[in-house]
């Protein structure tokens, strides 16, 4: 597709609309969550962070879809491996405890690469799952797979019941699983760090 770089702005030079998946940033993936949509004739500024000097910003092809066709399907990047998806679900419902019913739980997902000492960051985005059981309480998030093969993510976040009269924190935790479930067992439990 025809697509210029300038910057940190790219320009669709292309007769159709465009949406863009990803981008290339000094050889890291960048993944844009909502993807980035561009009409004909439009540019777009790119969400790259500030603490990057003059970025080498690149728009891989299989990270581009024209009219909801991903060309990712022309690619056979090691057996399609390029891309995958992390699925996040929620196991937590109405809770007398808590406040009873369930509003919503908000979990921040973060991808990590690397080792200790060395590792990146690749925040894939908040969302929003329902209550247990309903439409909405799962959700599966594409993103590039790391050259290192190892799948971590730091979940973390809030469960909020009752209209949002009483929240839960999720406490921060690494999960290195393709199959995210949230559950109880996350919440940050202050009674039990009072009774040791």
């Amino acid at each position: 597709p025809g697509l210029k770089v300038n910057g940190d702005n790219v320009i669709n030079t292309s007769p159709q609309t465009v949406t863009i998946g990803y981008v290339m940033v000094d050889d890291h993936p960048l993944l844009l969550n909502p993807a980035l949509t561009i009409l004909p004739g439009k540019s777009v500024k790119l969400p790259i962070p500030h603490d990057i000097a003059t970025p080498k910003i690149i728009v891989p092809p299989e990270a581009v879809y024209t009219d909801g066709i991903s060309l990712l399907d022309d690619f056979e990047v090691m057996g399609g491996g390029l891309m995958t998806e992390v699925t996040l679900s929620n196991l937590l419902a109405h809770n007398e405890e808590f406040g009873g019913p369930l509003d919503y739980v908000e979990v921040k997902i973060t991808y990590l690469v690397g080792e200790d000492g060395a590792i990146q960051e690749y925040p894939l985005g908040s969302f929003k799952l329902s209550s247990w059981g309903t439409h909405g309480s799962e959700i599966r998030i594409p993103f590039i797979k790391s050259k290192e093969g190892r799948e971590r993510f730091r979940i973390e976040g809030r469960a909020y019941y009752d209209n949002e009269q009483s929240y839960q924190t999720l406490e921060p935790r690494v999960v290195d699983d393709l199959s995210i479930k949230i559950t109880e067992d996350f919440f940050a439990n202050e009674d039990e760090k009072v009774d040791k």
